[in-house]
C-alpha cells in the first residue's frame, strides 16, 4: 500500500513540474562579424552545425540592432517557423525550426537586420539546439 502511495505521489510531482527536455548540440558558438543591413544580399551566415535533436535554436543578440534571422539547412533551405524570427538586441531568445523533423542533419543561420534604414556589425552566440526555456522569437 505504501508503495502504491509513494507511486502515485511521485508521478503526481513529474506531470506537474514536467521532466526537462535535454538538448544535444548546445555549445555557443559566435555570430559572425559582419555588417549587414536590411537585404538578403548583405547577409550574415554563421558555419553549418550538426543539428542532433528537435529543439530550437538558442541566439543571443548582442548587436545593438534587432535581428532577422532564418534556420537554413545545408542547402540553404528555409526549414524557420513562420519563416524568419526576429531577435531584440540584447536577448536571448530560441528559434523555432523544422530541420530534424524534415531530415536534415545540419543547421546554419541567415542573419540580416530587421529594420530598413539600419545597419550594422553583427554579435552574438549561437546554437543549433537549445536546452533552456528562452522566450521564443516566432
Amino acid at each position: 500500500m505504501k508503495k502504491t502511495i509513494m507511486a502515485l505521489f511521485m508521478s503526481g510531482i513529474i506531470m506537474t513540474t514536467g521532466i526537462p527536455v535535454l538538448a544535444n548540440n548546445c555549445r555557443d558558438t559566435y555570430l559572425p562579424s559582419k555588417v549587414v543591413s536590411f537585404s538578403y544580399s548583405t547577409s550574415a551566415y554563421t558555419e553549418l552545425r550538426d543539428k542532433t535533436d528537435a529543439s530550437s535554436h538558442y541566439i543571443y543578440n548582442q548587436s545593438g540592432f534587432d535581428l532577422w534571422v532564418q534556420s537554413l539547412t545545408s542547402g540553404d533551405i528555409n526549414k524557420t517557423v513562420n519563416g524568419r524570427a526576429i531577435i531584440p538586441s540584447g536577448t536571448q531568445r530560441r528559434i523555432r525550426n523544422t530541420i530534424k523533423e524534415s531530415g536534415y542533419l545540419q543547421c546554419k543561420l541567415g542573419i540580416t537586420s530587421a529594420k530598413s534604414g539600419v545597419s550594422g556589425r553583427v554579435s552574438g552566440k549561437w546554437s543549433p539546439d537549445c536546452a533552456g526555456t528562452y522566450q521564443a522569437a516566432n
